[in-house]
């Protein structure tokens, strides 16, 4: 008898939980200042600013999932993370979205544009430096 109460209790309290998720969904929905839904798919950069494989893996992979689905998605390679252009690391996560990669930390790694491969181009002054803009152009690297 006892089980068979927790049990209602337990589907009653979903239920409400339940009906309060709609309500708060179709209150966001008809409210245009708060839930604004998007027709055409939204720009996104990711930025990588490190070379640890999990962190590279799991960044590429969100990449593609977004490139794959329509999403204009552009990586940008910044710190340590300009070094995975050495590696096959970002080719082989299969992206084939833009790769962005900051000029001045190809410089502090000694990268040089010829390095850079098909479908990577160094990234324009004005993402880089809202990037740099706090530590004075000069990032920490890990």
């Amino acid at each position: 008898m006892r089980q068979t109460t927790l049990i209602w209790g337990a589907f009653v309290a979903l239920l409400l939980i339940l009906s309060i998720t709609a309500v708060q969904y179709e209150t966001r929905k008809n409210s245009d200042t708060i839930y604004v839904e998007q027709t055409e798919p939204q720009q996104v950069t990711l930025i990588l600013n490190t070379a640890a494989p999990d962190k590279v893996e799991t960044t590429f992979s969100l990449a593609r999932k977004l490139y794959d689905r329509g999403v204009d998605t552009t990586v940008l390679l910044e710190g340590s993370g300009v070094t995975l252009i050495r590696t096959t690391l970002a080719t082989s996560t299969r992206y084939k979205g833009a790769i962005a990669i900051c000029p001045h930390c190809m410089a502090k790694f000694n990268i040089r544009k010829s390095e850079l491969p098909d479908g990577a181009y160094m990234a324009p002054e004005e993402l880089t430096y809202s990037i740099h803009a706090g530590d004075k152009l000069r990032p920490r690297f890990e």
